[in-house]
């Protein structure tokens, strides 16, 4: 299955993702509120590959620490990837310590994600201002562009207040045609074998 977007539609998209990251974090550093985005604006992938992708909070402020989070994060084509896991951060403790407990639904279908943790340690003031909440892992299954965007997102430190969101940053995922070997290739490969069994047989 294939699908395609022009080359000028993904130029006039990532340029686009630039200016908005440069506005997101301008308008967060300015108002030391929280920001949510991906390690990447823009990913490449073979078909048939793994993707892993960082999803990263930052803009915290010294005396903010996050104790919970929700995060809800859509795919305007769900055909493209489909999701296979996810891997929770170490920053609200350790879940299989009991230090915190992992409220995470997953996969909800229709291409969309749920995951959220909740901290039980009483002191998170060793949080650094910006941090993985957690790997997600996909499988590209068509060739095409597709979009990954954060449709709900809610925070709370340690005390149970709100934490302020200035901002998300979506991303871009490329998924192309994995490279066929060449012709020549495969025959030299097929003779190798074939070299390789008489030479045994000879032995034997």
């Amino acid at each position: 299955m294939e699908i395609t977007k022009s080359k000028g539609f993904i130029i006039k998209r990532s340029i686009f993702f630039t200016v908005l990251l440069v506005v997101v974090l301008f308008t967060a550093a300015q108002a030391r509120a929280a920001f949510l985005v991906f390690d990447q604006m823009n990913y490449s992938v073979q078909q048939g590959q793994e993707l892993n992708m960082d999803v990263y909070v930052g803009g915290l402020m010294p005396n903010q620490d996050l104790a919970g989070f929700d995060i809800t994060i859509a795919q305007d084509q769900p055909l493209l990837l489909s999701f296979q896991g996810y891997q929770l951060g170490p920053e609200l403790g350790d879940i299989a310590a009991g230090e915190a407990e992992d409220w995470s639904l997953g996969d909800l279908g229709n291409g969309e994600i749920q995951i959220a943790e909740i901290s039980l340690l009483s002191d998170l003031s060793s949080q650094p201002d910006h941090f993985s909440l957690a790997t997600l892992t996909f499988n590209a299954d068509a060739v095409g562009t597709t979009m990954l965007d954060f449709s709900n997102s809610d925070w709370t430190d340690a005390d149970g207040n709100s934490i302020p969101l200035c901002g998300t940053i979506p991303a871009a995922i490329q998924v192309e045609v994995a490279p066929v070997p060449a012709p020549g290739a495969m025959l030299l490969l097929a003779a190798g074998l074939a070299g390789i069994a008489a030479i045994r047989k000879i032995g034997s």
